[in-house]
């Protein structure tokens, strides 16, 4: 019998370009549910590139002419699953914080989670996959599919980036390693100091960068270039698109022309208000005679912070509870993301608030994170890169979220915010061992690979989406087809270790 594999696919492609290499190298029946907007969804409910057996529409199943909300069901759902649902919705930037153009009520809520609950159940049940197959999830409904295939015993493949610039991990759970053992013969001593590991490992790419803000700058400084197709993709939406999405897709909900091309001057407004305010106010140099803990900020929108560090969400209050939390002779840096210039920096007020919390110093991001990991004492983050940099740095650090990296004696999570103020002190006191890293370093090469999730992106960005700035667009199975052989020596490695992932996974 076929083994049955179910992909979610978004107006991402990676998992479709998969599906249909995949299909040329195994012998198994393929499944999916689309999670896509109108005009991009016509391609694929015409495409003859890939052979699934049966696909589902994620939006025909939102129906807002439902009346009653079965709470019994979404009660009971969670103590089956051990899935809290408030936990993903609150979450979800679309419901709540994020969301510029409609306010959903808790019932609209409800309403969607039973009806997404529901779905999912019923294919899951009907199908019975043997595999899930996708990336790292973003929204909430694809995290609540992948939480359900878990809970279900279904054998799970997530590729996500690794946080080092040309690197993936594909495991059961992006916050994790599926194979953490090492041989003390896998683990070699090559290195005799902490600056000799930086020098090789840092800058001269042994694992391709593991200055991964560096690669994001350069990803950032693409997108933000790209005038020409963001003019492009005003035009073809104020134009050229009857905005059926507002009506069928709760994610477009408020997003009538008007209010969209008004938002984005607004945008424009905000994001110039708010680069004039950092470049004005933030110092862009450090204090070297200043013994310091240095706090990494997370863009607020991202999966990294919503998904994987869910209760530390507000960083600003995060921000607060270190600093209450840190030796009276230790000052607290902070600095922006390079990422959050993408989501138009924050608020000016949310940059005074940070400014104002006593022995809190927040610095311009032009600050180089280098100069930041070699003179800081400490590292502090929710869940992204910085953490793992200042592990190669001879730093330890302290993390809020679900890290694959927290393997490292010296990155420690925080179990319980009451013990914060002891953990730091504690980690202020440690010193880390060479040794450790090289283990992880082995224990890293062994479970990723070369796959650039970042310059995949770009290039479909700027390929489909006029450079990221418009998602609901036509697409035609020449010009898909034509992306795929253009980039198929990049995805033969991303193929190649799903199939060998596959074949473990069957052989246990």
């Amino acid at each position: 019998m076929k083994d049955k594999i179910f992909f979610w696919l978004d107006a991402n492609f990676m998992m479709y370009i998969l599906s249909y290499h995949l299909q040329k190298k195994i012998d198994a029946d393929f499944y999916a549910i689309y999670d896509l907007p109108n005009k991009t969804r016509t391609f694929f409910q015409n495409q003859k590139l890939v052979d699934f057996k049966k696909t589902w529409y994620y939006n025909d199943q939102i129906n807002f002419k439902k009346n009653e909300i079965d709470m019994e069901y979404l009660s009971n759902f969670e103590k089956k699953y051990d899935i809290g649902l408030w936990n993903l919705a609150v979450n979800e930037r679309l419901f709540y914080r994020f969301n510029r153009f409609y306010k959903f009520s808790t019932e609209e809520i409800w309403l969607i989670l039973e009806q997404e609950c529901k779905f999912f159940e019923s294919v899951l049940d009907e199908i019975k996959p043997d595999f899930f197959i996708t990336r790292e999830p973003f929204l909430h409904q694809d995290e609540l599919f992948y939480q359900m295939c878990r809970a279900k015993g279904i054998k799970v493949l997530v590729s996500s980036a690794a946080k080092a610039a040309n690197k993936c991990i594909i495991s059961e759970h992006p916050a994790e390693f599926d194979d953490s053992s090492i041989s003390d013969s896998e683990t070699s001593t090559t290195f005799t100091s902490f600056s000799e590991l930086t020098k090789n490992i840092v800058h001269q790419s042994d694992i391709s960068r593991l200055d991964y803000n560096k690669a994001i700058k350069s990803y950032n400084k693409v997108r933000a270039a790209s005038n020409r197709e963001r003019v492009s993709a005003a035009t073809e939406f104020l134009f050229n698109s009857n905005n059926k999405n507002a009506k069928t897709h709760f994610a477009y909900f408020g997003r009538s022309k008007s209010a969209v091309l008004l938002d984005a001057i607004k945008q424009v407004l905000q994001k110039r208000s708010r680069s004039s305010f950092l470049n004005k106010n933030l110092p862009t140099s450090i204090d070297y005679s200043e013994k310091f803990i240095y706090f990494a900020l997370e863009v607020d929108q991202e999966h990294n912070l919503l998904l994987l560090a869910p209760y530390y969400t507000n960083q600003i209050e995060t921000i607060r509870h270190v600093a209450k939390s840190i030796p009276i002779n230790y000052k607290l840096y902070v600095k922006e993301h390079p990422s959050s210039e993408t989501r138009n920096w924050r608020s000016v007020s949310d940059y005074k608030e940070i400014m104002n919390i006593p022995n809190v110093r927040l610095l311009h991001h032009s600050v180089s994170q280098d100069e930041l990991l070699q003179n800081c004492s400490l590292v502090v983050g929710a869940a992204g890169s910085s953490c793992l940099e200042a592990a190669f740095y001879g730093k330890p650090s302290v993390i809020f979220g679900q890290v694959y990296y927290s393997i490292l004696p010296s990155v420690h999570h925080v179990e319980a915010l009451s013990k914060l103020p002891e953990i730091i002190s504690s980690s202020l006191q440690e010193t880390v061992n060479l040794q450790d890293v090289e283990r992880f370093l082995a224990i890293f090469k062994k479970n990723s690979f070369d796959f650039d999730i970042q310059a995949y992106f770009l290039k479909e960005a700027n390929t489909f989406f006029y450079n990221g700035h418009l998602v609901d667009v036509k697409i035609t199975e020449p010009q898909m087809k034509s992306f795929i052989e253009e980039n198929a020596q990049m995805f033969s490695v991303l193929v190649d270790e799903n199939i060998k992932k596959l074949k473990i996974i069957s052989s246990k």
